[in-house]
């Protein structure tokens, strides 16, 4: 576990000795704050590298002050069904078992995921727009549909204001490094 400590030389002795001691004992939560800490004090890429290394082995999924819990798709189209899951705060099995279309092909549909998401329990309201992704203002906590220029189908991705959670990724990951970045913004969800 100190390994992602290696390269913190430069950070505030103090900070880096508490962080330690807080890991050491288990009480670490490496939670959204902190990574953004590490990330402006080491710039984008290189916070994110370090913050991001063995993150499930520092704070458990199921720990709530984690906010968001990343959750990977597990097939081509179910990344409505992974976004779900992280918003609601419930595993992958639940948002499955409150797809209100679970035979829809290419994916789940906006009016399909606000439904998915009523049913589990998070009041949504749906918001359009079109922006590029990079030139948007992340909101806290929100899912957000993605779409590649002159594409048919966007992509689910959720949001917690600073990271980027792609069921598609292992881990969050800063917008300035998400490969995606460049796609357009066209609906944000968010809870009502």
């Amino acid at each position: 576990m100190n390994e992602i400590f290696e390269t913190s030389e430069a950070l505030p002795w103090e900070w880096v000795e508490s962080v330690k001691a807080e890991a050491k004992h288990g009480k670490m939560t490496l939670d959204a704050q902190t990574v953004g800490i590490v990330t402006t004090f080491f710039g984008c890429r290189s916070g994110i590298d370090i913050a991001k290394r063995k993150i499930s082995e520092i704070q458990p999924a199921s720990d709530p002050s984690w906010g968001l819990r990343h959750i990977r798709q597990r097939g081509k189209t179910d990344c409505g069904l992974a976004v779900s899951a992280m918003l609601a705060g419930v595993g992958y099995s639940d948002a499955a078992d409150a797809d209100p279309n679970p035979d829809a092909d290419g994916g789940m549909s906006v009016a399909d995921f606000s439904a998915c998401l009523d049913s589990l329990g998070f009041p949504c309201r749906v918001k359009r727009l079109s922006v590029k992704l990079s030139n948007a203002s992340l909101p806290r906590s929100a899912a957000l549909l993605i779409r590649r220029h002159s594409k048919v189908f966007g992509h689910w991705i959720a949001t917690d204001g600073r990271l980027v959670f792609d069921p598609e990724n292992e881990a969050p990951i800063a917008l300035c490094d998400y490969r995606r970045a460049d796609w357009s913004l066209i609906r944000v969800i968010e809870r009502r």
